[in-house]
């Protein structure tokens, strides 16, 4: 019987489907190539005197952190796992994604699939930004958000644990699979 210890294909012939901490670690590595590229971008509008003031309202916040941060990461993530494959983070760490059916993402899939897996972070931004910048709110407990954002992570790490290619439910939803190279 072929497991996950075994390191072979579970579900029929085909690559083999990649572990959930090698898809976390590939994850961390895109995140923080992006972030050092969101602060080198933010900091030099600064310097430009471009930047976001200090009273920024927390719709101002919103369309800064979207502009400057979200935009470009979905741009990251669609043109390189339609184009290549891979980000920088799984092509280092040896994986690629491609459609369920095999082969290369189309540029539907790509973007389906970066959507749903970068929603958590969209609803976090809003969460924290809306109405008013959570820093800048003396009333300001646990927002409803945050919990929202924690049950959809939850559920899409137990799919990635559960399911027998190791889908999360971006995955399963876009028809695309995380696997080795």
């Amino acid at each position: 019987m072929n497991d996950q210890r075994t390191h072979q294909p579970i579900a029929g012939p085909g690559p083999v489907a990649a572990y959930l901490a090698r898809r976390a670690a590939a994850y961390l590595l895109d995140v923080v190539l992006l972030a050092g590229a969101v602060l080198l971008t933010q900091g030099a509008l600064a310097v430009l005197g471009a930047g976001l003031p200090a009273t920024a309202l927390g719709w101002q916040v919103e369309a800064w952190v979207l502009a400057t941060g979200s935009l470009p990461a979905w741009f990251y993530f669609i043109a390189l796992e339609h184009f290549s494959g891979a980000t920088f983070g799984k092509r280092l760490l040896g994986l690629r994604v491609e459609s369920a059916r095999g082969g290369r993402l189309s540029l539907g899939q790509a973007s389906l699939r970066t959507v749903l897996k970068l929603l958590p972070w969209e609803l976090t931004h809003i969460t924290l930004l809306l109405p008013t910048p959570i820093w800048g709110d003396p009333n300001t407990g646990l927002r409803l958000g945050l919990i929202v954002v924690y049950a959809m992570l939850g559920l899409y790490v137990a799919a990635a644990a559960l399911t027998p290619r190791r889908q999360s439910l971006p995955d399963l939803l876009s028809g695309s699979v995380v696997v080795e190279k």
